[in-house]
């Protein structure tokens, strides 16, 4: 069997390529491509940056990269180290469901002081204006109900990745490319300078749905830049990609993703959103 750098090696000298061209196209630094061609795998950080980094330059050589990344785990992934398996059940679980109770609470509240304006308004005479706040406090009752209705929902349905509703996937997709406002209205996402870009130095990220299906834009830098990846992630697939300074990120399921910066796991914080990654952590921006 032909090793798999042997095959990389190959097909970039058949392409006339260099290794600083790859590096150029890739956004891999050149020692891991080096390293990827010799087969040294332990010279990178982690299997599941060798996967990455193996799946990408594959790709950018027109290669079959799921059959090389096969190879790779057949060979050296056989006998995993148990010490290196991070178990599911220890994922911090997400705190919808007391968000939940706090907004049932809020909404309670809410309508108790709606009630206590309305009768004191009733008791000052305020006479025909009474009539249209009775109006105005069914109104606030009810919409209120669907609103904590809703946030019950909400919580039940990210519990259950699995049976996610008609619609849902396309509304996390479509929520997490923009924000609307109560009116309807849809405002565009603002660019914000991230106070973790400062840190500078080379990004190299990792991506894995593993917890579920997730809505994944990743863009070089910033919102307007290069396109790295965008689509849904399947349970259990990840992607890697790079950039010199930072990657921006928007997130329809953070509770679905996990994600590494240079080796390092970093948690995504709820809710969906847009966010800075750079070799310094991870950031909420607008």
């Amino acid at each position: 069997m032909v090793e798999i750098g042997e095959q990389l090696r190959e097909a970039r000298a058949r392409r006339g390529l260099s290794i600083k061209d790859v590096e150029d196209g890739t956004k891999i630094r050149s020692k891991y491509l080096q390293a990827l061609e010799e087969d040294d795998f332990e010279s990178i950080p982690g299997p599941t940056f060798v996967k990455g980094f193996m799946r990408t330059y594959a790709e950018f050589l027109d290669l079959d990269a799921e059959s090389m990344v096969y190879e790779y785990r057949s060979a050296y992934e056989s006998q995993p180290d148990p010490h290196q398996i991070r178990p599911l059940n220890n994922r911090p679980r997400s705190n919808s469901g007391r968000r939940s109770s706090n907004h049932v609470v809020v909404g309670i509240v809410a309508l108790v002081i709606i009630a206590v304006l309305l009768w004191l308004g009733s008791s000052l005479g305020w006479g025909r204006g009474q009539e249209s706040a009775e109006i105005t406090a069914d109104t606030v009752s009810e919409e209120m109900g669907d609103a904590a209705g809703g946030a019950i929902d909400t919580s039940l349905d990210q519990n259950q990745p699995e049976e996610t509703a008609p619609g849902t996937e396309t509304s996390l997709e479509q929520g997490a490319a923009t924000a609307e406002s109560p009116e309807g209205e849809t405002t565009a996402p603002a660019e914000t300078t991230s106070t973790l870009a400062a840190t500078g130095g080379a990004v190299q990220v990792v991506a894995q749905a593993d917890g579920g299906r997730c809505w994944l834009l990743a863009r070089d830098g910033s919102a307007e830049g290069e396109i790295l990846y965008s689509g849904t992630l399947e349970q259990g697939e990840e992607v890697a990609f790079s950039s010199e300074e930072a990657i921006w990120m928007n997130v329809g399921s953070p509770a679905a993703l996990s994600v590494s910066v240079n080796g390092s796991a970093v948690e995504v914080p709820e809710p969906y959103g847009n966010f800075i990654l750079t070799a310094g952590g991870i950031e909420r921006t607008s």
